[in-house]
């Protein structure tokens, strides 16, 4: 069996090309690699919702806390881009077109698990997408369920939260998630 090695990153996010390094590695050791994540919504008569997926109680980080659309790490040599069409696939059986991603930005996430001794130490690249009705399936364990929340009340939850309920990325992420979904409706 092959080891998955994850794209590991400089401090100007810019891919390294050293061969990357195996996940367990990479989070014990806190080394900086990149993630993809894919936020859904979509405009209903009450307002604008936001995809959220519950992790999985088999995740060691995280688990059964609710998280974005889809996403996950990038592997060695894969694009950001690539990698969100990769896992919005493999966690929800969606088949994104590459042009309907909009990337509204990168973080650096910088957190401890809890509950473990592992440090996520990320370049994030966020995309949106709006799809009014997609037609999801659960193919992959990592996945629980998903809800559809108002993204008015997911920006209250998670200020509120104190790492309870919701993976804990910082203010800053929810704050630029919410004005990009904003903008996009118009």
């Amino acid at each position: 069996m092959t080891t998955l090695l994850w794209q590991l990153y400089d401090l100007q996010g810019r891919p390294k090309h050293d061969g990357g390094a195996a996940k367990l590695k990479a989070i014990m050791e806190g080394t900086l690699h990149g993630s993809a994540h894919v936020w859904i919504w979509r405009h209903t008569r009450e307002g604008v919702e936001v995809l959220l997926q519950k992790r999985s109680s088999a995740k060691i980080n995280w688990p059964k806390r609710f998280d974005k659309s889809a996403g996950g790490h990038i592997t060695y040599g894969e694009e950001p881009l690539d990698a969100a069409i990769r896992k919005a696939k493999a966690e929800l059986g969606l088949v994104l077109p590459p042009a309907e991603l909009q990337l509204i930005g990168v973080c650096h996430w910088h957190a401890p698990v809890d509950g473990a001794d592992m440090l996520e130490n990320d370049f994030q690249w966020l995309y949106i997408v709006e799809l009014p009705d997609p037609k999801l399936t659960l193919p992959t364990t990592e996945v629980e369920s998903v809800i559809w929340k108002p993204v008015t009340a997911l920006r209250q939850e998670v200020d509120n939260d104190a790492g309870k309920r919701y993976v804990p990325y910082g203010q800053l992420y929810y704050q630029m998630l919410q004005d990009a979904i904003t903008r996009s409706v118009g």
